[in-house]
């Protein structure tokens, strides 16, 4: 968790994009930010991040979608 903290609040790309991300999404519909474990090397689209945000709001935090409030453990290597 320290890394993505640190990943969020420090650079040059991350920080402007989520203050822009900030007003442009509606709060008042629930959490306005979500994450979710991806794989090395995945690749996702903006799209995939609105959904899993949906979900988020539609279904709490889960392996799926979840909010750093309520982040979930970290799975286990295979």
């Amino acid at each position: 968790m320290e890394d993505l903290q640190a990943s969020s609040q420090n650079g040059s790309t991350h920080p402007p994009g989520m203050r822009r991300h900030a007003n442009e999404v509606d709060r008042c519909d629930g959490p306005g930010f979500e994450t979710w474990r991806a794989l090395k090397g995945e690749r996702f689209t903006p799209e995939d991040g609105w959904q899993r945000l949906q979900h988020l709001r539609a279904n709490g935090s889960t392996e799926y979608a979840f909010s750093l409030d309520e982040a979930m453990k970290r799975p286990a290597a295979a």
